[in-house]
């Protein structure tokens, strides 16, 4: 859905869900500037980007700070690195809400973790990219993290 609200940038989506790119694909197939990739077929990929977005990602990951380590690689210096991911505290209220079936119940226990603010400032330091924007949004439910690569600017 990104792809499609940037019609003008290049674009490259990469999914670990080979549905989800095949679908992708046919969406954009019009669009000569918009390529999407398996994590598999992407890997080994030697191209920077100006940004990387994860939306709805990190909290599914085992190893957040090793991946985002890995994408780092990807990023030009003063890129940035804009995550969204829920709070620790949407967790209450998806748990609640997928008891009444108002919510998945597949979705929250695909959730490995709930990162918050002191988490994205630690993993900062790990990562070497210079936490610069964070903000949380949905009546604080949600959060919205922004890394910079400083790298030689």
């Amino acid at each position: 859905k990104l792809a499609t609200m940037l019609p003008e940038k290049e674009y490259v989506g990469i999914d670990i869900d080979k549905k989800v790119i095949e679908s992708a694909k046919e969406v954009n197939a019009e669009r000569k500037n918009a390529k999407f990739y398996s994590l598999d077929e992407f890997e080994n990929k030697n191209c920077k980007f100006d940004t990387v977005v994860l939306a709805a990602v990190i909290e599914h990951l085992e190893n957040p700070v090793q991946t985002l380590i890995k994408l780092q690689k990807y990023l030009q210096d003063g890129g940035l690195m804009i995550i969204t991911t829920p709070t620790p505290k949407a967790n209450k209220i998806l748990t609640i809400g997928s008891k009444f079936k108002l919510f998945s119940r597949e979705a929250l226990e695909e959730h490995q973790d709930l990162l918050n603010k002191s988490d994205f400032l630690r993993i900062s330091k790990k990562i070497g990219l210079k936490l610069e924007h964070y903000e949380t949004f949905e009546f604080g439910l949600n959060q919205l993290v922004v890394y910079r690569n400083e790298g030689k600017l």
